[in-house]
Order: C-alpha cells, then sequence, then structure tokens
C-alpha cells in the first residue's frame, strides 16, 4: 500500500513540500470546517444539514448568506472557510 504524502530522498535544505497535504487530508479539513460552521449555525438557532449543504449549491448558498449577516465573527468566518471549501462563489 502506497504511503501518501511521504517523500524519499528529499534534501535536507528542501523544505518546498514540508507544510504540503494530500488531497484526502485538505477534504477532511474541509469536513471539519463544515461541522464547525454547522454548530456555529446552531448557536445562531439555524440547523445545517451536512450532506444537503455538500450537494445541493443552492442551499449552501443560502445558508452561507445567511452566516455572512451574523453579528458574530466566528460564525462569519467559519462561513468564509466553507465557501472556499464548497467553491461557492
Amino acid at each position: 500500500m502506497p504511503h501518501l504524502g511521504v517523500k524519499v530522498g528529499v534534501n535536507s535544505d528542501d523544505s518546498s513540500d514540508m507544510n504540503a497535504t494530500a488531497h484526502v487530508e485538505h477534504q477532511g479539513l474541509g469536513l471539519v470546517d463544515i461541522i464547525d460552521f454547522k454548530w456555529l449555525m446552531r448557536g445562531e438557532g439555524l440547523n445545517v444539514h451536512v450532506e444537503r449543504l455538500q450537494s445541493d449549491p443552492a442551499y449552501a448558498l443560502r445558508c452561507l448568506e445567511v452566516a455572512g449577516q451574523s453579528a458574530n465573527d466566528a460564525v462569519r468566518d467559519a462561513a468564509a472557510r466553507v465557501r472556499r471549501f464548497l467553491g461557492v462563489k
């Protein structure tokens, strides 16, 4: 089984890939952002359906627009991360 993210024969002064992430790792980080967003929105009194957020662009846009109007900085920041991860314009 291949090892993801392992580079063999790297010079000690080659730090260009030191902070690289694998595609699978990026997806995991995005899911963490979505779950964070879900619970922050719950604190705002709104329930976010995680699977629908990822599969229904119109629903995602509505959720993100509502979050963008929040007075809570953490909600707006989480919405911006989710927007970038999902590629919602």
